[in-house]
């Protein structure tokens, strides 16, 4: 979390910054400090509201650019801070740089620190003011034998003696030195250095000085090991330029990354990681953790040999398939290389020719320079996918190793030694990273180019480089699983290896060669796969229910979006109020205006939000933070009363029964559940305490919800009772009848202006405006209040009419109707006067203002007066003074007047009015008393002289029959007789006593605290122990509260109470989680509850509870308050509870050597190497079983066996033969090859088979010639050009013979024609005279083996063909629903036992339609329909089918009954779309559609092909087949003849269209899915292509059609292949063919050279291109 930053601003109608000017000085010279300034600005009085709404909102609303409603503009106030620089204490500031403060000055140095001086060279002492004298400590530098040395202050001189001459000012010299450098730099060409009498040159680094003594020449760095560039090097001028070849990056000046690898390294600040790698490395994952498909995890364990675990795992010793075994079964790993290596083997070499690992976390906002970089590269790689479409991935935290230079593991070669010296041994590079949102996951495993050079330890021996046919084991792996299946009874996890166009490549060495690849099927080729292989780490097809620990990722996205780390740093939190100052019951809180309540009490707990507010800005943003508060379920009671609180008026009388309401319950919650801080929305925050603390409790230890308590501090820490809550409400009554602060009760009959309260010497003021009541002249009322805080705008409330209220802003009218706004039934309206005050309407006639500092003003309208009520937080105390008394919790100077003088609390009602009262009346002067009240407002000011009042002591009625009916409605209540005495009005009385009743009852519940308890804040069980716990209740109504414990609590709790204590015995049977909650009551039914966190030790087997990770009482066991802590188990047992022993050998992932038993001990066996024993080595190994080294047969008498030579490998060895022999059947014995008769040899006449080889020799007339091979005639028997009867210059010789006659001889190979001088090709493969084994090819002059279909060679052995199992080898084309059956040469598909064939297809038996006809579920090895005819075959040539119109009733009504024909095949494949067009409009519009959706279907196959069968073009034959993505052209969309025509709709027109491929060599329609997921990806362009129009999509045509839609007579449907025939026929062949037929079941292996097919004799009808219609597919191909 990026730390808070503090703006800097001034708001002048705009923000504008100020730069403020960086000190510079030591380190801890330069300080920090927050400065404040008042800013304002104008804004429309009625803003909705809206979530944190900062400088900018209110700029808007200033310039006009938000909406405005109706009200006039207010001036808002804001504080604002901004950090400042100073230096710090004891530092002084001297221009910009801080110095330090020195008591006495440093004469000659500079303070450094506070009295530490730092002397300039040549003096010394404290205060560097005493001079060092250089020459009698001789440290001068001076020419002692030729002169001498003179002190000077801070320095000294040299002499010299007699006529010499000073050089340099050091040394003496007859002969004065002159300056060459000086002129012209002494001719050097760079730098000149002058000596005494001569000088010398020097170059710069990259320059040698030249022979002259004065250039310089560059040295030409490159030609030196390239200038240490990895690759290419450029020399310049002085240095050289290191560059890459295409696809790497240059990474410092000399290094050449492959562009794939993701940066690493000092690329992003990174050194290499070493740790004991025996083990592997963990650490914490950020906060999102990683989710990991149906898991999250937190934490990561880096190996160093090329695997990664999310789960606690054991380095893995060997290379175990990470796939569908029981070893990864349960745990997470993501394994780009895992190989058998060792990461300290080369720690012998120079740094940068070891192991290095790397890796790196990279957050958002984390300083780091390459994290941006490597977000962005880690999204792409999101998005891109494959198989897997999140087009909006954006990665908030990355993670990437980096494994460079590692090599194989040593110890399993002979003797435990390296097999080559440790600078020849091969190595390997690659890369894992990993990144999630917090809701998607992916990773990418990065393969370098050529940076895999092993693969397996035989490999490394090798040095890397190709292998034999040897089938070697240990062969490295890769891919992941996800640890969720489990090991017992076994199920494999979700898991993925390295698959590539159908190729495994994980645990593959060089020995298969695929034929749809270029190169070997090995793990040293991943890189020509493709560098970067990504997975996604979730299933697409799932929902929000699907995401493990969804709760987390809500809580770290909302950790991650708050810019403030600790609210309780920003400027003002302090005025909030205090921690643990909510009130203490619901009830409590339900009567304290200073906390907005809920509008009605609930069933469940309820909460309340503190109205008192503080804003902050941070970077130009406003924090408005308030507190909130919770309590246990409360609930309305009536509470027996005799009378009113203060007076003889019966509370709510039934029958002599007299109650009043109360509510019950609603103890204060405390901790996690007692509420907290709130900063701007209240709803965001209450969602993040539930995902953080709620949902995800527990998680990592609570760590979520300590780190939303940071942000959000709790407003009620655990069990600290309730001791910081206090509140005083007096209250002004209508008469006005008023309270004092401190409890005291008088009338005040004033007329005019008044002074209520003055809070702080004037810095808050409650003014009231008092007015003759109706029916007196001599009684008044209050009809006005207008409350104010200095410098901000004044509240104005006005009685209007009877009940109704006006109210006033900085003396505008304010509409009423904004409190009527539909908003949270909770929070209900409120406006927010400037930054200091909000108003809410609590009732209709009720308006409260609430002052941000705690000051609240409530005032409410009865029978056209008002009463107000005003509260005051207690820091006041001491500063209250007015007609409300003088606040300061002394009741006997509440009367004191505005000049300071106190009347004594018994003085006369007379006597408060002239003497106290009116000294707090107000003037319209000037001043703190000054009437803030506009003029033009009603009821102005009235003159003393005209209105004196009557009071309250000197009540008289002028009428008996009032003053019986007074005193029968107000009994003793003089406030109320007085009323009625006044006015005549016997309704404000009765108005009056409920008031005032209602007010005191308020009072008296205000004061009616909980019990405080005392008890501890923790409780510590263990299953099968007994917890005793003592709680102790204090309170001042009783002695003896009632205890009752919580409901969850269950039976095995017993609860005894002796007077105020409690006992709780807890017989801890179960670790079931329940709320341990004791409610306590006190004589006034007052609650507070007893709830501890509970932290259970449930560990079974003799384990024990780990305290140490226990997490903070106050956010520990989530909203149960119950935390299960973690077990330690005893050696041999594992799980939560340790409930499960400990399989040592699954733990250790199978740490014995492969092929060596492993046996899990039982308990008190551990889970390390004593848990377990291996069995002894393998056949060719020695060692313990669990290190097993290879064991060198050929060093002993085993390998004295082989005829020739031993050849030891790993696990084994086998007997070779010399060149010249092969290999008995026995395995040892060599046999000699006879390389004559099985025409191994390049003898061209004759040959002679020896041992071990064989010589060359010639016939007669022929000798040898020097290579040893080849015949040449003899000089006695070459014919002449005379005698020569023209014989093959080329391919055979003219000889002389015995007889004397000129003959013609031929070459090895050839033979003599008929003719006797030609030389013709002998025909080794018609003759028999080949040596193949399969099939023969002749060439000129020899021949070539070659095998059929499903057979291969071995490269030494051209003559021998080996069978492919295409079943094993993953080369058939079996669907899902078929096994494959391997035959020699060939396979076939077979239906699965749960499936059927239907019509040729095998379809899930599930999903056949039982009344459809089917076949048996077996397939024959060859379709009869598909065999190619020989010369001379009668065989039944198929008939074509014709193509003719189909009517509906042709067409097959289920695919069941019928097989599948052309039509249908296109029917289904075939789009309807409706277009807001006429069919005219579209006509010209068709072209430009089939362009647009040509090019869609294009670009969309070019990044899908790998995962859409339908985008790829197939090429090669079937051994060396490849695809490539496919390419579309306009041609090959089709328009469906009678289309477009109009739809039922004439605004609109019907268009039919299908898609077929290009180039291919039958006819083939993309299927309907892959043309929908264009049309919904490319819509846009579509729509653009049809000139904007819109357009339905209506489904495919055979639905179109059964719908009723489509006019079926005039839908035509053909579909004519052209085959072009050259063999001089020149006929176009047209054939109709069913291309959902009967599927193809075995693949037909035919030698071309053997069979020649021969031309079908077909036949077709004409037909015209108007009757196929014009847009048909014949039409289209190109032959």
């Amino acid at each position: 979390m990026a730390a808070v930053r503090l703006c800097c601003c001034v708001f002048l109608l705009s923000l504008v910054g100020i730069a403020v000017g960086n000190l510079r000085g030591p380190p801890g010279s330069v300080c920090t400090f927050v400065g404040t300034r008042q800013v304002s600005w104008q804004v429309d009085n009625r803003r909705r509201r809206e979530s944190s709404p900062g400088v900018w909102d209110y700029l808007k609303e200033v310039l006009g650019t938000k909406p405005r409603y109706r009200r006039g503009l207010i001036t808002v106030y804001g504080t604002e801070y901004f950090t400042g620089y100073e230096c710090c204490l004891g530092w002084n500031r001297i221009e910009d740089t801080c110095q330090a403060d020195c008591y006495f000055p440093c004469g000659n140095g500079l303070c450094v620190d506070t009295n530490v001086c730092e002397c300039d060279e040549g003096w010394e002492g404290q205060f560097c003011h005493q001079d060092i004298d250089e020459c009698w400590l001789m440290i001068d530098e001076c020419d002692r034998v030729n002169g001498g040395c003179i002190n000077t202050q801070g320095s000294y001189n040299c002499t010299c003696n007699g006529d010499l001459h000073l050089i340099n000012g050091t040394f003496c010299h007859a002969t004065p030195d002159t300056d060459e450098c000086a002129n012209g730099n002494g001719g050097c060409d760079q730098n000149c250095h002058n000596t005494h009498g001569s000088f010398r040159c020097s170059c710069d680094a990259g320059y040698n000085l030249g022979t002259d003594g004065l250039s310089c020449i560059d040295i030409n760095e490159c030609s030196s090991n390239a200038g240490g560039c990895d690759h290419f090097c450029t020399n310049t001028d002085g240095g050289r330029n290191c560059s890459c070849r295409s696809g790497f990056r240059l990474a410092g000046e000399t290094t050449c990354r492959d562009d794939d690898l993701y940066p690493y390294g000092h690329e992003v600040d990174g050194q290499p990681r070493r740790w004991e790698f025996s083990e592997c490395h963990r650490e914490e994952l950020p906060q999102e953790g990683f989710r990991f498909f149906g898991r999250r995890h937190h934490n990561v364990y880096i190996c160093d040999n090329g695997i990664v675990g999310f789960d606690p795992i054991v380095r893995p010793r060997f290379q175990t398939p990470i796939q569908n075994v029981p070893a990864f079964s349960a745990v997470a790993v993501l394994a780009p290389f895992l190989a058998k290596s060792n990461a300290t083997v080369l720690d012998d070499l120079p740094e940068d020719k070891r192991t290095q690992i790397f890796y790196s976390f990279h957050e958002a906002d984390d300083g780091n320079p390459g994290t941006e970089q490597i977000l962005n590269l880690a999204s792409d790689d999101g998005r891109s996918t494959p198989g897997f479409h999140a087009p909006n991935y954006k990665a908030v935290w990355a993670l990437v190793v980096t494994w460079t230079r590692v090599p194989p593991d040593c110890t399993m070669y002979a003797n435990g030694a390296c097999p080559r010296p440790h600078d020849q041994l091969p190595v390997n590079t690659f890369q894992l990273v990993i990144s999630t949102n917090g809701i998607l996951s992916f990773t990418t495993f990065v393969y370098p180019t050529l940076a895999q050079q092993w693969v397996s330890p035989d490999e490394a021996k090798a040095g890397g480089g190709g292998i034999d046919d040897k089938p070697f084991g240990f062969v490295a792996v890769g891919g992941y699983s996800a640890g969720d299946g489990r090991f017992y009874p076994f199920s494999p996890a979700t898991n993925s290896s390295l698959v590539h166009s159908g190729v495994e490549f994980s645990g593959k060495d060089n020995r298969i060669r695929h034929p749809a690849l270029g190169f070997p099927v090995s793990m040293r080729n991943l890189f020509r796969a493709k560098g970067k292989w990504q997975f996604a780490l979730q299933n697409e097809d799932e929902n929000d229910n699907d995401v493990p620990q969804l709760e987390v990722a809500k809580c770290s996205q909302w950790l991650r979006s708050q810019k403030v780390e600790d609210p309780s740093q920003l400027f003002g939190y302090s005025a909030l109020p205090s921690v643990g100052t909510c009130p203490c019951t619901a009830e409590q809180a339900w009567y304290d205006s200073t906390y907005r309540r809920t509008s009605a009490i609930t069933r469940g707990p309820s909460c309340v939000s503190s109205q008192r507010r503080v804003h902050a800005f941070v970077d130009s943003e406003r924090f408005t933070m308030w507190r909130r508060c919770c309590y246990e379920r409360a609930y309305w009671w009536s509470q027996l009363r005799t009378t009113s609180v203060s007076s003889s008026v019966p509370v709510s009388c039934w029958w002599g029964r007299c109650t009043r309401q109360r509510l019950g319950g609603g103890a204060r919650r405390s901790g996690l559940q007692g509420g907290h801080l709130i900063i701007n929305d209240q709803s965001a925050d209450e969602d993040a305490f539930q995902s953080c603390c709620v949902e995800a409790a527990k998680v990592r230890g609570d760590w979520y919800c300590e780190r939303f308590q940071q942000h959000r501090p709790l407003s009620s820490p655990p069990n600290r009772g309730c001791r910081s809550y206090a509140i005083n409400i007096p209250w002004v009554r209508y008469d006005p009848h008023l309270t004092t602060m401190d409890g005291n009760k008088y009338s005040f009959n004033g007329l005019g202006d008044f002074m209520l309260a003055d809070v702080d010497n004037g810095e808050y003021q409650l003014q009231c405006r008092m007015s003759v009541a109706p029916g007196s002249n001599h009684a008044t009322m209050i009809t006005a209040v207008i409350a104010y805080q200095r410098d901000k705008h004044p509240v104005q409330i006005q009685v209007l009419g009877n009940s109704s209220l006006e109210l006033y802003v900085n003396g505008s009218l304010t509409d009423l109707s904004v409190f009527e706004e539909e908003v949270d039934e909770e929070e209900g309206y409120e406006l927010e006067v400037g930054d200091n005050a909000l108003v809410t309407q609590p009732a209709n006639n009720s308006l409260l203002v609430v002052f941000f500092s705690g000051i609240t003003v409530k005032a409410t309208a009865k029978t056209g007066m008002l009463a107000v009520e005003f509260s005051s937080p207690s820091e006041f105390k001491g500063k209250i003074r007015g007609l409300l008394g003088k606040f300061d919790g002394d009741q006997s100077n509440d009367f004191e007047t505005s000049n300071g003088t106190v009347l004594s609390v018994n003085s006369t009602e007379r006597e408060l009015y002239e003497d106290f009262g009116l000294t707090w009346q107000l003037t319209s002067e000037d001043g703190p008393r000054k009437s803030l009240f506009p003029s033009n407002t009603r009821d102005s000011f009235m003159t003393r002289s005209s209105f004196y009042p009557h009071f309250t002591d000197e009540i008289t009625f002028s009428d008996p029959d009032l003053e019986a009916q007074a005193r029968a409605t107000c009994g003793n209540n003089t406030d109320c007789l007085f009323d009625v005495s006044q006015t005549g009005d016997l309704d404000l009385g009765k108005e009056l006593v409920k008031d005032e009743e209602e007010f005191d009852n308020s009072q008296d519940v205000l004061n009616m605290f909980p019990p405080t308890l005392n008890g501890p804040d923790s409780v510590y069980a263990t299953v099968g122990e007994t917890v005793t716990v003592d709680v102790t209740a204090t309170d001042s109504t009783t002695t003896s509260p009632t205890f009752l414990l919580g409901p969850e609590v269950p039976d095995t709790v017993q609860l005894s109470v002796m007077e105020s204590k409690a006992t709780l015995v807890w017989q801890v049977t179960s670790d079931l989680p329940f709320k341990f909650q004791l409610e306590v009551y006190n004589a006034e039914n007052t609650s507070a509850q007893y709830w501890p966190v509970v932290f259970m030790c449930s560990c079974q087997n003799g384990g024990n509870c780990d305290a140490s990770d226990d997490p903070d009482p106050s956010v520990a066991g989530g909203e149960n308050k119950f935390y299960r802590q973690t077990c330690t188990c005893a050696t041999g047992y594992h799980g939560e509870r340790c409930e499960m022993q400990v399989d040592a050998c699954v733990v250790n992932l199978h740490p014995c050597f492969p092929g060596s038993n492993c046996t899990d001990l039982p308990p008190p066996a551990g889970h390390g190497a004593d848990g377990y024993i291996c069995g002894p080595c393998p056949d060719g190994y020695t060692g313990d079983g669990y290190n097993c080294q290879d064991r060198d047969e050929c060093a002993g008498a085993e390998g004295d066996v082989c005829q020739h030579d031993c050849r030891n490998f790993l696990g084994g060895f086998d007997c070779v033969c010399n060149d010249g022999y092969s290999l008995a059947d026995d395995m040892v014995s060599c046999n000699d090859v006879d390389e004559c008769s099985a025409n191994l040899n390049n003898c061209s006449q004759l040959c002679e088979n020896t041992d071990g080889g064989f010589n060359c020799s010639c016939r007669d007339g022929f000798e040898l010639a020097t290579d040893g091979e080849s015949c040449e005639p003899t000089a006695n028997s070459s014919c002449s050009d005379a005698n020569n009867p023209g014989c093959d210059p080329e391919l055979g010789w003219c000889l002389v013979n015995g007889n004397g006659t000129a003959v013609c001889s031929c070459r090895s190979g050839y033979k003599l024609g008929t003719d006797g001088v030609t030389c013709e090709d002998v025909d080794e493969c018609l003759s028999g005279t080949h040596h193949c084994e399969q099939l023969c090819n002749n060439t000129a002059g020899g021949y070539n083996c070659y095998c059929r279909d499903g057979y291969y060679t071995v490269e030494d052995y051209v003559t021998i063909c080996l069978e492919i199992d295409e079943c094993a080898e993953g080369f058939d084309d079996c669907s899902v629903h078929e096994q494959c059956e391997n035959e020699p040469g060939s396979f076939h598909c077979e239906c699965k036992e749960e499936n059927v064939e239907v019509n040729g297809v095998c379809l899930p038996g599930a999903e056949v339609d039982t009344t459809a006809t089917t076949t048996p579920a077996t397939t024959s090895s060859r379709p009869t329909t598909d065999r190619l005819l020989t010369s001379g075959s009668t065989s039944e040539i198929p008939k074509p089918v014709s193509t003719a119109k189909v009517s509906q009733t042709d067409k097959p009504t289920s695919p069941f009954t019928a097989k599948p024909t052309v039509e249908n095949v296109i029917e289904v494949n075939t789009i309807v779309i409706e277009i807001l067009s006429t069919v005219q409009e579209l006509i010209d519009l068709v072209d430009e559609f089939k362009r647009a959706l040509a090019a869609a279907l294009t670009d969309f196959c070019s990044q899908q092909a790998e995962t859409v069968p339908a985008c790829r073009v197939e090429e090669g034959d079937r051994w060396r087949r490849s695809y490539s993505p496919a390419v579309f052209r306009p041609e090959d969309v089709h328009v469906t003849e009678g289309y477009p025509k109009p739809a039922s709709d004439l605004t609109r027109t019907t268009l039919a269209f299908f898609v077929s491929h290009s180039d291919t060599g039958d006819f083939r329609p993309v299927p309907l899915d892959t043309v929908e997921t264009v049309f919904q990806q490319s819509q846009p362009q579509l729509e653009a292509a049809l000139g904007g129009r819109s357009f339905a999509y209506m489904g495919s045509l055979s639905e179109y059609l059964k719908s009723g839609q489509g006019d079926t007579d005039d839908t035509v449907l053909y579909v004519i292949i052209g085959v072009s025939v050259t063999l001089g026929v020149g006929v176009i062949f047209a054939v109709t063919a069913y291309l959902w037929a009967k599927k193809k079941r075995q693949k037909s292996k035919v030698n071309t050279n053997q069979h020649l097919a021969v031309p079908l004799p077909v036949t077709m009808e004409t037909t015209s291109k108007e009757g196929l219609g014009a847009d048909n597919p014949v039409m289209d191909t190109k032959f």
